[in-house]
Order: structure tokens, then C-alpha cells, then sequence
């Protein structure tokens, strides 16, 4: 195998490892000790709230609480996985799932652009396999 083939292989399986961390258990709940100090953003059920409704009710807002105006490219996300794929904790984490993994490929990209391999992989993979970061990249 030439240098450029094992260096894909291995970035291939980087991120299959990191995004396969992301993607287990994608309907499990956070655990209960996760700190409310961050508000909405560490209650899941909360910042998809209106998209549910928009979808199950057929209106955007069914109180005062619009999460839409301090949040819209999450919530409009949410909305979209909830119209293909239906009303669900699964579909609800799917869009940090997905915002997380592009985090981690423009993390990727950045560092590559700028910083020879060992160095980006250094700054790619240590970061990614901590449980707390993960946890909170799901909400």
C-alpha cells in the first residue's frame, strides 16, 4: 500500500470510530446529573420543542416559549428529521449527532490545512473519545 492509501484508510477508521461513538444509543436520554445550568441546551426535549409541535399540532408555537428565534439552523434541522422520519427521541438527537460529526470533519479539514499529520491527529482524536464531551454533543 502506498502512504496516501494507509493515511485515508487510517482517517477513514478514525472516523468511523468517532462518529460510531456518536451514533450508539441515539434514543437513550442524557443522564440525569447533567448540569441545568446551561438551560435549553442541556434539555433535549426542549430546543425541538416547537419543531414538535409545528409537526404533531400543526402550529409553531403553542406558548410564549419560542426557541426558534434564539436557535433557528438547529430547529429548522429538527423539523426536517421529524417530517422524513417522524416524532421521536432517536430523530430529536439525530441533528446534534449530525452537528457534532460536522464539527469533527471541519476540525479535521482545518488542522489539516494547516498542521502536518501526526499534529492533527493529535489534536483530532484525544479530545473526541471523552464521555462527557460526547454526552454533550448529543444534546
Amino acid at each position: 500500500m502506498t502512504k496516501k492509501i494507509r493515511l485515508l484508510t487510517l482517517v477513514g477508521l478514525l472516523f468511523s470510530l468517532l462518529f460510531l461513538m456518536r451514533i450508539i444509543h441515539l434514543s437513550a436520554d442524557p443522564p440525569p446529573d447533567l448540569s441545568s445550568s446551561m438551560g435549553y441546551m442541556s434539555d433535549p426535549g426542549g430546543y425541538v420543542f416547537n419543531a414538535r409541535n409545528k409537526i404533531v399540532f400543526d402550529a409553531w408555537e403553542m406558548d410564549m416559549w419560542n426557541i426558534r428565534h434564539i436557535s433557528p439552523l438547529p430547529h429548522y434541522f429538527s423539523y426536517m428529521v421529524f417530517v422524513l422520519f417522524g416524532v421521536g427521541i432517536a430523530q430529536m438527537n439525530m441533528v446534534p449527532v449530525f452537528f457534532s460529526c460536522l464539527v469533527l470533519v471541519v476540525g479535521y479539514w482545518l488542522m489539516r490545512k494547516n498542521y502536518p499529520i501526526p499534529l492533527v491527529f493529535l489534536g483530532t482524536w484525544p479530545r473526541e473519545p471523552y464521555s462527557d464531551l460526547i454526552i454533550h454533543d448529543r444534546c
